[in-house]
């Protein structure tokens, strides 16, 4: 179950409540018997991997501009 994070609207106490997510939201503080208001925080993401979609997926003027086409025809023309 997740943790939420509430203030009170009265006295403006922080507090925490263990809840299932499908349970109604309404919450009473433990300090003044006020009504609670949610919190939203802000959540840590970390992106692994080799890359994200804008390496995964290159448009094809971004391979033009970062040289990662083919280098043979480069090669051939060099050559004539």
């Amino acid at each position: 179950m997740p943790v939420y994070e509430y203030i009170c609207e009265d006295c403006e106490h922080c507090f925490q409540q263990q809840r299932k997510v499908t349970e109604r939201q309404v919450t009473r503080c433990p300090e003044c018997n006020g009504t609670g208001r949610k919190v939203i925080g802000a959540v840590g993401i970390i992106f692994r991997g080799s890359g994200w979609h804008c390496t995964d997926y290159p448009k094809p003027e971004d391979k033009k501009a970062s040289g990662s086409e083919d280098k043979a025809p480069a090669a051939a023309a060099k050559s004539d």
